[in-house]
Formats: structure tokens, C-alpha cells, sequence
């Protein structure tokens, strides 16, 4: 269970600060503010082998991440969207990433959702070359990291208060 510190800044003010993790939880994953959950994502791709660019914030037309494979002509390989809201994703969110790939010229992406996913979205993304993750997923993908990589990742993500999102 993740709990908050009060700790004294100035005077009378007291600012809420979460506890240090040690350790990779589902709590911890689904509490991660919503730049932090992206970064996590981007880092996970990284291990895969993936070249990652992130897109700039504001109107990202529901693309988080752009994958690339190739080194000396790197080649766009899907894009990610990830959704941080504990809602499950359902058809319209589904069908926007579809639409994102296709003006994209994706020929495969990746939806990540904190809240899951409805059945009908998974189907529809089962046939449209769309993988899903959910936290438990993202969870397993992290467990899969060697403990020094793993370590430097929760201690990297949790850094300050890593719960209160951030505007930018």
C-alpha cells in the first residue's frame, strides 16, 4: 500500500510526499502520475529493442510513443498510445488509435491501459493488428527485467512525489 508523508516545507505549509517504494507493485503502477506511467512505458520498449520517441505534449492525436527498428535507417515499427485513466477502454478509444495508425502509416500499434480493456475492444483489436496491455501486463513486463535494470527503474520513476501529475 502505498501511503503519503507529511513533511514540513516552510512554516505551517505541509506538502504530502509518497512513501519510497522498494519494491514494483500493481499499486505502484496504476499510482504512477501519468508522465511517469509514459516514461515507464518508453523504457520497457527500450528493452525490447525498440528506438523510442516520445511525442510532444499537447494534441498528440492518442500517440504516446513511436517504435522504431534499424540503426542506420531506423524504421517506424508501431506507435502506443497509453491511457492512464482507470477506465476500461472501450470501442471509441479503440477505433481513434485505429484512425491514428492509419494517418500515421502504422502498420501495427500497442494500447496501453491502466483500466483494461471491454471485450468488444479487445476482439476489434485483435483484428486490427493492435497488441493491449494492461497493468498487470505491464507489471509481468517489468518482472521479466534483470534486478539491477528493474531497480533502476523503480528508483529512476519514484523520484520526488511521483503520484500528483504533473502539467508538463
Amino acid at each position: 500500500m502505498l501511503t503519503r508523508t507529511n513533511r514540513p516545507l516552510t512554516g505551517d505549509i505541509k506538502m504530502n510526499t509518497p512513501t519510497k517504494p522498494t519494491t514494483w507493485t500493481l499499486e505502484l503502477v496504476n499510482a504512477l502520475e501519468w508522465k511517469r506511467f509514459e516514461e515507464l512505458c518508453t523504457r520497457l520498449f527500450e528493452t525490447k529493442g525498440f528506438t523510442c520517441k516520445t511525442t510532444n505534449l499537447g494534441s498528440d492525436e492518442g500517440i504516446d510513443i513511436h517504435l522504431y527498428f534499424g540503426k542506420d535507417k531506423p524504421i517506424l515499427d508501431r506507435i502506443v498510445h497509453c491511457k492512464t485513466s482507470g477506465k476500461q477502454v472501450g470501442m471509441d478509444f479503440m477505433r481513434a488509435f485505429q484512425s491514428s495508425m492509419q494517418s500515421q502509416k502504422a502498420k501495427r500499434g500497442t494500447f496501453v491501459s491502466r483500466g483494461g480493456f471491454a471485450q468488444d475492444a479487445l476482439n476489434f483489436a485483435a483484428q486490427n493488428s493492435i497488441h493491449t496491455i494492461d497493468s498487470s501486463q505491464l507489471l509481468e513486463l517489468i518482472t521479466r527485467l534483470d534486478t539491477a535494470e528493474s531497480a533502476a527503474l523503480l528508483e529512476r520513476l519514484t523520484e520526488g512525489d511521483y503520484v500528483t501529475p504533473t502539467c508538463t
